[in-house]
């Protein structure tokens, strides 16, 4: 939402959106490790072994956030004009 606000061409916008998707999706496990060490009562070693064990799963969600990434200029300028009602529906 904050590269948004920036006056950015598309050829620049889709690729830092994917790259700051898929550098989110690594991070996930990182991110919730330390609420998951509470819930579970996990010392520090226990919350780097979570964070590791969820390494695979971090990859995999990389991956689908910088595929899902590539839609965000298209929806987003799709979501615009039906805001906008240029698209009527037609019975």
């Amino acid at each position: 939402m904050i590269v948004g606000k920036f006056e950015l061409s598309k050829k620049i916008k889709a690729p830092l959106y994917m790259l700051l998707c898929g550098l989110h999706g690594l991070s996930f496990g990182t991110l919730y490790a330390p609420a998951h060490a509470l819930i579970y009562g996990l010392n520090f070693k226990g919350m780097v072994a979570w964070i590791i064990a969820g390494v695979p799963f971090d990859i995999t969600h990389a991956i689908g956030n910088t595929a899902a990434a590539t839609l965000i200029i298209p929806l987003s300028a799709l979501m615009i004009k039906l805001n906008k009602g240029q698209y009527r529906q037609t019975a």
